[in-house]
């Protein structure tokens, strides 16, 4: 890279996506945790981790793997393929998740959460009787 522009840009994009899709993997694993009766949670979150290391396999190479500085394009094909194919398979296993969600196994979904409102409403009118 020329600039020093561009490559801040680049590594700043970078950041920012590996930032967010941790963030997302993150979130899918606690409700899978939290939930792990939800098969749909535990694709999601591998889902998000694959997106997330196919993110990682460029700036991976160019700063540990790649000693010369010059790519062939061979080279730049083989990490641009990897890079979609793990995207790729990250984006099937989030549409395999959504298809899979059952809303039946969630407990929430019976039982709504009463709000504050309605419990001092619920004992105001058991208190009257």
């Amino acid at each position: 890279m020329d600039s020093t522009l561009e490559l801040w840009a680049y590594v700043l994009s970078n950041i920012g996506a590996v930032a967010v899709g941790s963030l997302l993997t993150a979130l899918s694993f606690l409700a899978y945790r939290r939930n792990s009766d939800q098969a749909s949670y535990r694709f999601a979150t591998l889902g998000f981790g694959l997106i997330v290391l196919g993110t990682l396999v460029d700036p991976a190479y160019f700063l540990w793997l790649s000693i010369e500085s010059r790519l062939t394009f061979t080279e730049i094909l083989l990490l641009q393929v990897s890079e979609d194919l793990l995207f790729a398979a990250g984006l099937g296993l989030l549409f395999y998740a959504i298809l899979r969600f059952d809303t039946s196994t969630d407990s929430t979904a019976d039982n709504p959460a009463s709000s504050e409102d309605e419990l001092l409403w619920n004992q105001q009118s058991q208190n009257d009787d």
